[in-house]
Formats: C-alpha cells, structure tokens, sequence
C-alpha cells in the first residue's frame, strides 16, 4: 500500500443508497471531513454513495481506509458501502461518522471498525496522529485512550467499546479548522445544488420532555423531544466570521451558485459572543439576536462581486420564533427578500408542543410568520404527523392553523412523518403511521395546499438553473429555492441548436404537475454555468485536477 488515501463515501439523505437523479442538497459533513484531512496532508477523494455504487472501478485505487458520512436514517445506504469496501479491500479500516454515529452498534455490527460519535474535528485529529488508521491499520489499544469513538475490540471480549464523550468545541476554537472548498468539485450538479456552509452549530434549546421521564424513559436528552441535534452537536455557537466568509468566497471561486447559510436558527449566529468567547447558548431566547454580528457578516457576504450582482444566491436555512423580532426581521428583509427560509412550527396542539419541549408558543410562531411576509421573505412551514401523544383534537387543531397559514399568504409546507431518531427522547416510539385516518387528513390536506400554492404560481416568472434532462422534459431547480420546474421540448426552438442542461433560464409557469412540480416555458436563455465534477474528468484529467 502506498501514501495515505482515503476514500469518503457520502450516504447524507441516501436512505438505502438508491440513485437520485438530481441531488438538490450539499450539505457540509463530508467536506469538514476532507478539511481535517487536508490539514494534516492526508490525501482523498469523495464518493457520492450512487456514484461508488455506479463506478466500482473506484476501489481498484490504492486507498487505506473509507470514512462514511451521513444521517441515523442513512444506515442501509452505509452497510452498503462496507459490503463493497470488504469485498474490495479486506481488512482495511472503515470509519463512520457524522449523525450515523448514533447508530454505532448497527455500524459496528455491519463491519465499521470505528465510529467517531460527535463531532469529529478533535477525534479525527488525534486518529492522524496518534494512530495508524489512516496508514492502513487499526490499534485497538491505542483508540481506548482516545475520546469520541466506539469501535469492537475483537482481541478481548468482542463487544463494543465506547471511549468517555467528547466536550464540544468552543466558537474560538472552531476557528482552527474548515470545510474543504476543493472537495465541492467530487459532487455532479455542485454548481446548481444548494450547497450548505455551517454558520450555527448546535441547538439553543436545553429543555427536557419530562413528560416522557415521568413516562418511564431512563435516559435523557435535552432538546425538542423528536430532535437529535442537541444530543449530537452540543449547545449553539457560531462560525467564525472569517471562516464562513472564506469558505464561501472559495465555494464561488469553485462555480458554485446557490448557497444556504445552515444551523437551528440563523439569529443564534453571534449570540453566543454576547457571552464570551468560550461561551455555548442554554436560551433560545437570552440573549437577543445580536444584530450587530449578523449585519457584519451579510455585509461582507453581499459584497462578494458575484453575489452583488445575483450571479450567486445566499439562502438561510432556519429561523426560530422565539429569535425574530421586527428589527431582526427588517435585517432579514434587506438581504433576503423574495427568499423562501423553513420555519417549525410542528403542530397546531399547544398542549402536545409543550409535552415535546418546544421553547415557544403557537402565537409566538404566528407572529414570527407574519414579520417575515411583511418584510418581504418566504416562510416555509415545517409540520409533523404521527407525534406520539397525537390526538384527534391535535390534528383538528392544526388543520384549522393549516387554514389560518394558508390566509397569511404562506407558500409551502413540508409535512414529515413522525420519525424516532436514536438519541431522542421519543427514540423507542413507533414511527407515525401513515394510513392511519388522523394521519391521512393532514397528509391529503397539506397536499391540496401545496397544490393550491402552486397553482398561484402560474403566471409568475423566475430564474431556474437547468440541471437535467429525464423522461424527454429538462428538469430546472429556482435559483432561489421552490418548486422543481419541468420543461417540455416546446421551448427547445429558444435554444438556437445550443445546449440547455447547465444553464440559467428565464421560466414563466404555464401548470402545475404536482404538489411538488410546476410546469414551465422558457422565456430567455442565459449562459451556460455548469462544470464537470470530478468523477465527469476522464481519467487523466481528473489525476490532474486533483493534484493541481
């Protein structure tokens, strides 16, 4: 075996590893893993788990260990990837991560000989240096002294070993690592995807669903009762400016032009620094947003000259009501009018949001709805169904806020099936039935919204980034975010014999295909923006672009 190598294999979102045909997301896991990989001149490349899948030419190269990063819900795409590896490459060492770590005894079980549980800066930085694993070889005696990690020792008992729990990181200290920029060009369709850069860590939210202590549940976890993010990152903190504004300046430099600032909740960004610098946030709602901080950094982000001029499009992924008030509002509105941002709003039960720990009340939401319509963003609603404690009186309660979200002028509602995910306090509940008939009025009902929003849309024009061409229609994402367009070969004769897959377009919506699709025309074409990712590169090329 050669120089250190390392293969990293993303299964984020994969489920069971089946091929997307377009993958509209990017997050920012396996690229801060490939960031403490080049700090410490380790060698690698990623693998999108369907493009391993496609092209398992890949492990004919001379790798030392695959590292596999994604969701607790991504575990069979992540046992198909150990197959693979094992029949491949034997022995060598597989490292999962990332929420996965959740499962650790399922990836243990199906052949990952270590699972860094948490974060993973510190841990991978000690396996650099203090182990062996990414030459090739893993020394069980060695990992016992190193914190974050669960692995087999197969030389004594067998059974799983899990080393004490990491503390996480303070915001200083986030400062002396990054997310790799370079490793944005090993995903197809990077320059058309929202591509997610970390500005919040963590949740705010430390309260405990006692309720469901009282119920008999022996272990605790902090946070929203369905949600894992506190158990798994800590308390909120922020990015370093100058890392977040790096990190992007370099995403655009690569060609990438949709990005989402991603955390719980964008208004946490900087609040912590109100405390201290080595401070974590215990409040969702103490201190109020610092508004200085996150002025300072959408000022420098809105002055990059690609952004200024709407080449590339900055997003926020979440906002909580219990952050949003009017000046914080009237912030948001300078920067990101016209620019839909999720908001959870879960149920119209108050009583049943409360038994999940929630940190705001149901008025506090609907204002919050309403300070982001009147300066000019686009809320988008996050429900779920089949929350232990549902009831009849529940799902009643949120078809009639279904109805009042719906005479506010909001576009869109994402309804999730109630989940437990490992390291939640609902973790042992069964999952929301969806043919149960309670279930079936909300999914029937958020699907004639999402109908009737689109049907709002005909007329409207927007800018789509043509990413595809499947089933003879092309296939466009909103450069802004919203519904998939479908296009149909009547606008073909626009494109004077050049080429639309990679372009940005002009849409006017002529229809709506579904709760999810529109159908478009195209009204003008743009230049072509699209870059071969790496795994597009013949051979040569891509030894090229890599070492370059």
């Amino acid at each position: 075996m050669g120089e250190r190598r390392v293969l990293i294999v993303d299964v984020w979102a994969r489920g069971s590893g089946k091929r997307l045909a377009t993958v509209d997301v990017l997050g920012s896991g396996p690229r801060t893993v490939a960031g403490i990989l080049e700090k410490h001149k380790v060698d690698y490349v990623i693998a999108p788990i369907e493009t391993l899948l496609e092209n398992q030419w890949i492990l004919r190269e001379d790798f030392s260990a695959l590292f596999i990063s994604g969701m607790s819900s991504d575990i069979k795409a992540a046992k198909r990837a150990v197959r693979i590896w094992r029949k491949a490459k034997g022995k060598r060492p597989v490292v999962s991560g990332g929420p996965l770590a959740t499962e650790a005894s399922k990836l243990l079980e199906a052949g990952s000989d270590l699972v860094v549980v948490g974060e993973a800066e510190e841990t991978l930085e000690e396996l650099a240096l203090r182990t062996g694993v990414f030459d090739g070889v893993v020394e069980f005696e060695e990992l016992k002294t190193i914190k974050g990690v669960a692995f087999h020792d197969h030389h004594k008992s067998g059974k799983p070993v899990y080393t004490s729990r990491r503390k996480p990181l303070p915001s200083s200290r986030l400062a002396d690592y990054w997310a790799s920029v370079r490793a944005i060009r090993f995903y197809p369709y990077y320059w058309a995807a929202r591509v997610y850069v970390e500005v919040v860590r963590g949740c705010s939210n430390v309260r405990v669903a006692r309720e469901f202590v009282r119920e008999g549940k022996s272990k605790v976890y902090p946070g929203c009762a369905y949600c894992s993010v506190l158990s798994i990152w800590g308390p909120a903190r922020s990015i370093p400016e100058d890392r977040v504004v790096s990190e992007i300046k370099g995403l655009i430099d690569k060609g990438v032009r949709r990005i989402v600032l991603s955390g719980s909740d964008f208004l946490d960004y900087g609040r912590d620094w109100q405390l201290g610098t080595e401070a974590f946030l215990a409040s969702p709602k103490t201190p109020l947003p610092n508004l200085r901080q996150v002025e300072s950094l959408l000022k420098r982000l809105f002055s990059i000259p690609e952004v200024a001029t709407g080449e590339t499009v900055i997003m926020i992924e979440n906002l909580k009501p219990s952050t949003l008030n009017e000046e914080a509002a009237r912030l948001l509105g300078e920067y990101f009018s016209g620019t839909p941002v999720n908001i959870g709003v879960e149920s119209g039960d108050e009583q049943l949001l409360e038994k999940m720990a929630r940190p705001f009340t149901l008025e506090e939401t609907i204002k919050a709805i309403e300070l982001l319509i009147k300066h000019g963003l686009k809320p988008h609603v996050y429900l779920i169904y089949g929350l232990p404690g549902q009831s009849k009186e529940s799902v009643l309660k949120t078809l009639k806020l279904i109805d009042k979200l719906e005479s506010m002028g909001v576009e869109k509602i994402t309804l999730y099936r109630f989940t437990p995910l490992p390291a939640t306090m609902l973790e042992d509940h069964r999952p929301g039935d969806p043919s149960d008939p309670l279930n079936r009025l909300l999914i029937n009902r958020v699907k004639e919204f999402n109908l009737e929003a689109k049907q709002r849309m005909i007329g409207k024009k927007l800018m789509a980034i043509v990413v595809a061409r499947i089933d003879g229609a092309y296939i466009a994402y909103p450069i802004k975010h919203g519904p998939v367009v479908k296009i149909y070969k009547e606008s073909v004769h626009l494109l004077e014999g050049r080429e639309l897959v990679g372009r940005k377009a002009k849409v006017l919506v002529i229809g709506v295909e579904s709760d999810r699709i529109v159908r478009g025309r195209i009204v003008t074409v743009g230049r072509k923006i699209s870059k071969p990712s790496f795994w597009e590169l013949g051979e040569a090329l891509r030894r090229k672009a890599w070492h370059a």
